[in-house]
């Protein structure tokens, strides 16, 4: 998230499509992938050593202003796999030579690295489709370079990536006055969309790109797909607190949404193990978790959601 959003948004995510319409067994989800109930169950429990399960708080979600009337007409998009060569155009994108490539945790999922002592370490993980470089070097230069120069210096990183259609913000610095870098968020737009992941690059004085890390989308779109509307979406939130024998029950949580927009969601299919980005109603969320944390806002990010639009059929 931006440092915007460790300031205050809490984003939890309900899918517009609330059943699945692809046969096979239930979508598998990704390890980075919350379940429902983690994502709803984001208060810690109350301790009461002799009780299972633990008590938990009631949490109740508020908007204020106008949701948006009426159910969308959105597309879902299957992702294509990360091809061997799509992962050497992005090692020699970011300067090295190659990669090397080995079996990742899952049948089909392959994992690519190169790591060079002045060029810095690539990794690239196909079956969680994230990639990572860090130059491991201290940056050059304290002062940064401009935001127009470092949205210039991303720009063949985003055509190699396949994400040219995005928003790309600049005006983020990080440092004390000593090795500034630019930090430059891109954030795709497909089909008038934005999805949850980002690309993330850190760009120092001289220019040179010292971090990266980002999601490899590649999208095709599958079908539209019809969802609920925000009103309902926004119901599915509630949860209703949980009691324990001889256990005080801790107090109500609220949270106010404070914006909803229509978002893309990542998805792990079940069936070919492959990716899908599914469209989302995507609601910001402000509020405090509970009477152990008073001052603290939450800053995770939660999934609710059983569809599974983009992803093929057997």
């Amino acid at each position: 998230m931006t440092g915007a959003g460790r300031a205050g948004a809490l984003a939890l995510i309900a899918a517009l499509a609330l059943a699945s319409c692809a046969p096979g067994p239930a979508p598998r989800r990704s390890s980075g992938t919350p379940s429902p109930s983690a994502a709803r169950s984001s208060t810690p429990a109350l301790p009461c050593p002799n009780s299972t399960p633990q008590p938990r708080s009631a949490e109740h979600y508020h908007y204020a202003g106008k949701l948006p009337e009426g159910t969308v007409s959105s597309p879902a998009y299957r992702l294509r796999p990360v091809t061997r060569g799509a992962v050497g155009q992005l090692a020699r994108a970011v300067g090295l030579d190659g990669v090397d490539e080995s079996a990742g945790d899952q049948p089909g999922d392959r994992v690519y690295e190169r790591s060079d002592y002045v060029k810095g370490r690539l990794y690239v993980d196909t079956g969680r489709r994230i990639w990572r470089f860090d130059r491991g070097t201290v940056p050059e230069r304290a002062t940064p370079v401009s935001e127009a120069a470092a949205k210039r210096i991303a720009q063949p990183l985003q055509r190699t990536l396949g994400i040219e259609h995005a928003d790309v913000d600049a005006s983020q610095i990080l440092g004390h006055g000593q090795d500034d870098v630019r930090i430059v968020t891109v954030t795709p737009v497909i089909g008038g969309v934005r999805p949850l992941e980002r690309t993330v690059l850190h760009i120092d004085g001289s220019g040179r790109l010292i971090q990266g890390t980002g999601f490899l989308l590649f999208p095709e779109k599958v079908r539209s797909v019809e969802g609920p509307t925000a009103r309902q979406a926004l119901r599915t939130l509630d949860q209703p607190g949980q009691g324990a024998p001889g256990c005080p029950q801790p107090p109500d949580i609220h949270y106010t949404v404070t914006g909803v927009r229509l978002g893309l969601k990542p998805y792990r299919c079940a069936y070919p193990s492959t990716w899908a980005l599914e469209p989302a109603w995507v609601f910001d969320l402000t509020g405090r978790s509970g009477p152990y944390q008073p001052d603290e806002t939450e800053t995770s990010r939660g999934f609710l959601s059983t569809g599974s639009q983009g992803c093929p059929s057997r």
